[in-house]
């Protein structure tokens, strides 16, 4: 079983801080619920993050052996077996995606934010908006490539994306 750590970044101390996620709602302001990261054992330890940049980490190790968050921009590598009866992907084929790490409903999803693969050109136009993770035959094709917190000008999502 994977351990579940989170992590936030601290404006206060200008770091990401992992541990343990907490969220305490005020009786006086339940609607402004604070966000804090345990780091530690101890009272100290109780750091507050912000709570748009709280992720927690997949259980998965990329290329260089970083922990993947939620969160992650990364570069992934798969081979592809095409599309089923229509062909619309060479079978065979490396492709590379770039996406944000995201937990959709109950999966560990990609949202795809760009795609590197050989598609015939009249089904360029019709891009899925997310992938599940076990796509990618092994972590070792994975590359953290940034954040969606620090790096919010490569979050730009796919163009051409559809959803399902």
């Amino acid at each position: 079983m994977r351990p579940i750590k989170f992590r936030g970044y601290s404006a206060k101390q200008k770091e990401w801080v992992y541990g343990s996620l907490h969220i305490f709602e005020a009786l006086r302001q339940p609607s402004s619920p604070k966000t804090y990261i345990r780091a530690g054992q101890h009272n100290k330890d109780w750091i507050k993050v912000e709570p748009n940049s709280v992720g927690q980490a997949t259980g998965i190790l990329d290329e260089d052996g970083d922990a993947i968050y939620e969160g992650d921009i990364i570069e992934g590598c798969f081979k592809y077996e095409g599309l089923g009866a229509h062909g619309g992907v060479m079978p065979d084929q490396d492709c590379i995606v770039h996406g944000v790490v995201e937990w959709v409903d109950c999966g560990l999803m990609l949202k795809l934010l760009d795609c590197e693969y050989p598609l015939r050109s009249d089904f360029k136009k019709g891009i899925l908006e997310y992938m599940p993770f076990s796509a990618f035959d092994v972590p070792e094709c994975l590359k953290i490539t940034g954040n969606a917190y620090d790096n919010p000008e490569l979050v730009k999502p796919y163009q051409n994306a559809t959803t399902l």
